[in-house]
C-alpha cells in the first residue's frame, strides 16, 4: 500500500468514526432535548445577557466586538461566554487571524434545539413582562 493510500484509509476511518459519534450525540440530544431546552430557558431568563450574547454570536466577532455591540464589560462577557461554552455547550471558539478568539453559536446545538428563535422569543417575553411591571408601578 502506498503512503497516500494509507493516509486516505486512515482519513476514511476517522470520518466513519466521527459520523458514528455525531449520530450518537444527535440521538442523546433528541432524547434529552426537552430537559436541556428547559435548563437553557431558565438560564437565559435568569440572565438575559446570555441570550443577548448568543444572538450576537455570528462566527466573525471577537470578544471585543461583542462587548462593544452589547455595551457590556469585557470581564462579564468573558465569564458568560465561558459558562455558555462549558455548562451548556452553546458557544464554539473559531480560530481567527490576528483578531483573537472568534466566537459562534454551536452549530449542533442550534440545529438540534433551534435556539436562535427560542432565545429571541424568551427575551421578548422578558421585555414585555418588564414593561407590564413598569406600567403597574405608575
Amino acid at each position: 500500500m502506498k503512503p497516500d493510500d494509507e493516509v486516505h484509509s486512515a482519513q476514511l476511518a476517522i470520518y466513519s468514526r466521527l459520523d458514528v459519534i455525531d449520530g450518537k450525540i444527535t440521538v442523546l440530544g433528541r432524547a434529552n432535548g426537552p430537559q436541556l431546552l428547559s435548563q437553557i430557558e431558565e438560564f437565559v431568563k435568569a440572565n438575559p445577557i446570555v441570550g443577548q450574547i448568543y444572538l450576537a454570536l455570528d462566527g466573525r466577532k471577537n470578544q471585543d466586538a461583542i462587548v462593544a455591540e452589547l455595551e457590556s464589560s469585557k470581564p462579564a462577557v468573558s465569564r458568560w461566554l465561558g459558562r455558555m461554552a462549558r455548562e451548556y455547550g452553546l458557544v464554539d471558539v473559531v480560530k481567527g487571524q490576528g483578531a483573537g478568539k472568534i466566537y459562534r453559536r454551536d452549530p449542533e446545538m442550534e440545529e438540534l434545539l433551534h435556539l436562535t428563535g427560542k432565545i429571541e422569543k424568551w427575551l421578548t417575553e422578558l421585555e414585555r413582562a418588564k414593561r407590564r411591571t413598569r406600567r403597574k408601578a405608575r
